[in-house]
């Protein structure tokens, strides 16, 4: 298991979907945001390493 936290931004929701699925298959743990107001706010609640 992998402990680093993913946050996927894209307006797509098919597209954070696909990424969600892949990344949490590899291990990651993945938080989404649609839009760049959305990632600010989870920025500083989820702290994503990348």
């Amino acid at each position: 298991m992998n402990d680093k936290i993913v946050l996927v931004v894209d307006d797509e929701e098919s597209v954070r979907q696909f990424l969600y699925d892949v990344l949490t298959d590899e291990g990651y743990r993945v938080e989404t945001a649609a839009n760049g107001n959305e990632c600010l706010e989870k920025i500083t609640m989820v702290r994503p390493d990348v």
